[in-house]
């Protein structure tokens, strides 16, 4: 079958195979009644590196589907955006079909998330089949030419150049909420997950942390990468009033002191955090770190509602790389100040050892002390021989 954008590029996919190229995206979300500024900042990024993410109800809220404008995005800057597909919208077979009517349609690139649950909706309404993982593996059968969840042969072929990836929240400050991570994230992987995508953060350290852990688990190859946000003054309401699930939003940072430029793009002096050229140079010495410093495949870049800004972003991560990125690193955690800004909470539990330079040390992984943690109740033991064991006297009802 012949399809609408068979021969657009797949720069994403490119780029993922070439060895040491920095990967840029940008995530742009398609809100109703404001296709024409998406459609406007798709054609300012048309000659640059940058492939656009178009996501799909971030936070909860209600917005249109971004599968037809990513047909358009994709006639305009002439090549793949990646979609990204949520579980709360259709049960499975809904999903294949959207996935096969995607592929149709030449748009190859997926981002496969659970996603979150919507704001005023009543409980019901939402299917959550599947979750991420479950999509993912929906996906690799789908490129297998393989039905869902038999995985029997299909009938309409091999989905053949499927691009998935998915997320990962580094930023767990819990050691049970890290190693539920851990182990989500390496399902993704196992799945089929081509590349990974940072939640938002800003801490350097968690940042450290998921490579370091990744490389520990045999993932060091996974591309990933780090979520770098334009946080301006227009842009903090929303994390700190807490509507963007899983983002933790240091409270040094609604009142940082950054650096905006002075002396060329490479200056630093201070200013309020609401300024946007200091928000400009706040994303490129992160962006600068992870990539440089930590390891990461590239950077994902969100909050920029105009292109302008994210060119001049990008010109400032070319300056700073004039520089040793630990410069970079001890700006961006002193936000130009005297003292190193708080990026975590006070009691954050990290799998690595602290160095004095604000990053972690490789090694042995470190467990939390548990000794003031509540003890199980002794019943329980007896409660999971009863109704979780084959041989317990409530298996058969469970069964």
């Amino acid at each position: 079958m012949t399809t609408t954008h068979a021969t657009v590029r797949n720069t994403l996919a490119e780029a993922l195979a070439t060895p040491g190229r920095v990967v840029y995206s940008v995530e742009l979300v398609p809100a109703g009644g404001c296709l024409d500024r998406l459609y406007r900042f798709a054609e300012a990024a048309r000659g640059s590196d940058v492939d656009v993410v178009l996501s799909d109800g971030v936070g909860g809220s209600r917005v249109p589907s971004p599968d037809l404008p990513a047909a358009e995005v994709a006639r305009i800057m002439d090549r793949q955006p990646v979609v990204t597909v949520t579980c709360r919208n259709g049960d499975r077979d809904q999903l294949r079909e959207r996935l096969a009517a995607l592929y149709q349609s030449g748009l190859r690139n997926v981002f496969a998330v659970t996603g979150d649950y919507p704001r005023g909706v009543p409980p019901g309404q939402f299917t959550f089949d599947l979750d991420s993982v479950g999509l993912l593996l929906a996906i690799s059968a789908l490129e297998a030419g393989l039905d869902f969840p038999s995985l029997r042969p299909g009938t309409a072929g091999p989905l053949r150049g499927l691009v998935a990836g998915a997320a990962v929240s580094p930023f767990k400050y819990a050691d049970a909420d890290i190693w539920g991570q851990r182990i989500k994230t390496w399902k993704k992987w196992r799945a089929g997950a081509s590349f990974l995508i940072t939640q938002i953060g800003f801490d350097v350290k968690k940042f450290h942390e998921l490579r370091s852990w990744m490389a520990h688990d045999g993932m060091g190859h996974v591309p990933v990468l780090g979520y770098v946000y334009f946080l301006h003054a227009g842009r903090i309401a929303p994390f700190a009033g807490g509507h963007v699930p899983g983002v933790y939003l240091p409270p040094d940072l609604r009142f940082m002191p950054a650096a905006p430029p002075q002396n060329g793009r490479t200056g630093a002096q201070r200013a309020p955090a609401g300024n946007k050229a200091a928000a400009r140079r706040r994303a490129a010495l992160l962006a600068d770190v992870l990539v440089r410093g930590l390891g990461y495949r590239g950077v994902h870049f969100g909050g920029f509602g105009s292109y302008d800004d994210l060119a001049e972003t990008l010109a400032i991560v070319q300056d700073l790389a004039g520089r040793d990125w630990r410069e970079n690193y001890d700006e961006y955690r002193t936000g130009g100040g005297p003292k190193p800004l708080r990026f975590a909470p006070d009691e954050a539990f990290y799998l690595f050892p602290k160095e004095g330079d604000g990053l972690l040390r490789d090694g042995p992984m470190q467990q939390a002390d548990r000794t003031d943690d509540p003890r199980p109740s002794p019943w329980l033991p007896w409660v999971h021989r009863q109704w979780s064991e084959p041989d317990g006297a409530g298996a058969p009802l469970l069964r």
